[in-house]
């Protein structure tokens, strides 16, 4: 992953990557996730990847896999 995929994905032009609070994962524009770093003209938005997401919260995952969220 380079510097112009990651300007494809800024948000509104506000320099946002998602970048998992986990693993450190970033997202793409393909909501994908990768293992790169973050360019020093963009700001880190923590969120989850989805296997940290399950890891961290699996009580929230078996209830949205219990009620068809999932």
């Amino acid at each position: 992953m380079n510097i112009k995929q990651f300007s494809k994905g800024l948000v509104n032009g506000m320099h946002l990557i998602p970048v998992c609070c986990v693993c450190g994962k970033i997202r793409d524009i393909n909501n994908q996730w990768h293992v790169a770093s973050i360019p020093s003209t963009c700001e880190p938005s923590h969120t989850y990847c989805p296997e940290c997401f399950r890891a961290t919260y699996p009580e929230l995952v078996a209830e949205a896999e219990a009620n068809g969220l999932l």
